[in-house]
């Protein structure tokens, strides 16, 4: 079927003018720039979700982890220390998160 398909494409291209041959080729060529321009956003679009995604859990991971030493009575000094972040960014992730903890 596909060959026959095939075919009667070609047979109907065979019967263009050579200006209905130039729009059908344009206009081809215009319907397979925006299938790969959508196929490009769609590509990018998805890269940077699943980059944001990864950044976001990341973030929720690393507050998790200072709020739990928090809780089991370190100090921010010694939480930045443990986790090699400033203590700077420990406190700032225990202000922020300060109302779920209570």
């Amino acid at each position: 079927e596909r060959v026959f398909s095939r075919l009667f494409k070609v047979a109907e291209l065979a019967q263009f003018t050579p200006e209905e041959a130039i729009s059908y080729e344009d206009s081809l060529k215009a319907y397979r720039d925006n299938i790969n321009t959508f196929n490009f956003a769609i590509r990018e679009a998805t890269e940077k979700g699943k980059a944001e995604g990864k950044a976001e859990g990341e973030a929720k991971g690393e507050a998790k982890g200072i709020l739990k030493l928090h809780l089991k009575g370190f100090s921010p000094a010694q939480i930045a220390d443990f986790l090699d972040f400033s203590v700077d960014f420990v406190e700032k992730v225990l202000q922020d998160n300060k109302k779920s903890v209570i």
